[in-house]
């Protein structure tokens, strides 16, 4: 049974405040890809955004959501694309959304001004805004990839859209929908 709904966007964008505040009320358990991969590594999270084992982290990843799936549905919040030790973008490989195999995508996507921002003030980190940019682009250009290839519903919205998640689990748990 297909059981979550993958929530993505950059570094910044909102993601696990989005989802903190929308799960409770469509009645619907959240979890964080970075959290759950610290948790398999057993070290805590950390603030560094840039990753270095990104094929390694998303074996992590896919054992923690095994355990998960079975007893629940649930939204997991994570990335299309990181920042790699050379700061260059790099896309989670394919076959990590194969493997999730979510019944629905939302991609959040912000101002880069605002990511800039809360970046700053949650992590002390700051990008370039033309950096900003383009990650947030390549992880919008990525997502779209992966939900057609992947034949699920998907969305692109702002965190601070009107936005019916209830509606939206039901529409992406339809009998019959991919």
């Amino acid at each position: 049974m297909k059981s979550l709904i993958f929530v993505g966007g950059i570094h910044g964008v909102g993601k696990t405040s989005w989802c903190k505040e929308r799960s409770a009320h469509a009645g619907i358990a959240h979890y964080s890809a970075s959290t759950l991969i610290a948790q398999e590594r057993n070290e805590s999270f950390t603030s560094d955004k840039r990753v270095d084992q990104v094929e390694g982290n998303q074996l992590l990843l896919l054992s923690a959501v095994r355990r998960t799936r079975a007893s629940q549905r649930f939204l997991l919040d994570g990335h299309f694309c990181l920042v790699n030790k050379e700061n260059v973008i790099e896309r989670v490989p394919y076959q990590t959304f194969a493997d999730l195999n979510p019944s629905g995508i939302i991609l959040l996507k912000d101002d880069v001004c605002s990511i800039y921002e809360r970046l700053g003030a949650r992590d002390a980190q700051h990008y370039d805004l033309s950096f900003l940019e383009k990650f947030q682009n390549a992880e919008m250009e990525y997502a779209q990839y992966v939900a057609e290839k992947l034949r699920c519903p998907a969305c692109i919205i702002t965190p601070t859209d009107m936005f019916d998640l209830s509606g939206f689990v039901s529409e992406c748990y339809k009998e019959g929908t991919r």
